[in-house]
Formats: C-alpha cells, structure tokens, sequence
C-alpha cells in the first residue's frame, strides 16, 4: 500500500522574510497597515512611513505586539506622485535614517 504524499509546508514558510527590512508607505491604516501586518508576519522588520506621526506610532505598537517584530514609525511628506524618483528617494532616505537612529541595520546578502 502507498504511503500518502506529504503536507505541503505552510505559504508563510515559503515566503519568510526572516532578516528582512520593509518599508510601507501610508502604512498606519488601511491597505498599509494591512500590508505591513502581512510583512510582519512574513518576518520581516517593518518601518511605517506617514504623514501622520502619531497614528503611525500607535499603528506600530500595535503591530510590534502581535508579531513580534521590529516596527519603526516615520512621518514623511511626499510631495506628489510623479514618475521622478526624487520622492521615492525622499520616503527612503528618512526611513533609513530613522532605522539607523535606532540602531537597525541592513547589512548586504552575498
């Protein structure tokens, strides 16, 4: 008699962003926040960028709680949505600050 096939492993296990950084604009509500949970459940440390500080801060806590991982408020402005990468540029810019301010670091994978 044949053995059954084993269980595929979860979707999380193949998609694991253990060691991983994020950064997810308008990430303190709505599709943002949803998406910045998905990361962090993934495994990844999450820095959210907004407009709004202190609903980013109180978003992130949140989230820190129930995953575990690292997540890192930002208030940023962009100024408009356009195809020249200096706004772009700008949400990452402060968002690696802030990351670096706290110690957090990205290091390169070989």
């Amino acid at each position: 008699m044949s053995q059954a096939p084993a269980a595929p492993p979860s979707a999380l296990d193949l998609f694991s962003l253990k060691g991983r950084r994020a950064l997810v604009t308008g990430g303190h509500m709505g599709l943002g926040i949803t998406m910045a949970r998905a990361l962090a459940d993934a495994g990844a440390d999450v820095a959210l960028a907004s407009r709004t500080l202190d609903a980013c801060k109180t978003s992130a806590a949140a989230l820190a709680t129930a995953t575990g991982c690292l997540l890192l408020p930002s208030a940023t402005q962009v100024p408009s949505l356009s195809l020249h990468p200096a706004p772009a540029a700008s949400v990452v810019a402060s968002s690696a600050a802030a990351t670096s301010k706290r110690g957090v670091r990205d290091t390169p994978r070989s």
